[in-house]
């Protein structure tokens, strides 16, 4: 190998160096930023009468990905529990009676919000608490 292909090779390495450190630490750096966790508690005074209640992320949060949900309360009845995409199209309906405690971790959750609607059955008085982590990307 001559003096010029030498000169080729030790140029071309610094150059791919330079371009590995760099991607390295571009990746380092967002991957400690591109989470935004959005959390609400909601605590709801439950009637004889539909309740509704929403939830939007944060405004520094953009594509949402993922929601953990806990709803936990007391009915003297019956009840629906709804939570969904829009206040007319639900993802998933629970019904309720007594002492409830409803867990979903990791839903698939690709909107930046959460509505929830109780709606009595026989029931007449009672308490809600909505705990709700949507997981998005950061702006």
């Amino acid at each position: 190998m001559n003096r010029n292909q030498t000169k080729i090779a030790v140029i071309g390495c610094a150059i791919v160096s330079v371009l590995l450190i760099g991607g390295f630490m571009y990746v380092f750096t967002s991957l400690d930023n591109s989470f935004w966790i959005t959390s609400r508690t909601i605590e709801l005074k439950l009637h004889d009468s539909v309740k509704k209640a929403i939830v939007i992320i944060d405004k520094q949060a953009i594509h949402p990905n993922s929601m953990n949900l806990k709803m936990t309360g007391a009915l003297n009845g019956d009840g629906v529990l709804q939570f969904g995409w829009s206040d007319s199209i639900f993802y998933r309906s629970d019904t309720l009676h007594g002492n409830f405690s409803i867990n979903y971790k990791s839903l698939d959750w690709y909107n930046d919000t959460c509505f929830f609607k109780f709606e009595p059955l026989t029931a007449t008085k009672g308490d809600l608490k909505i705990e709700c982590e949507i997981f998005s990307s950061r702006k």
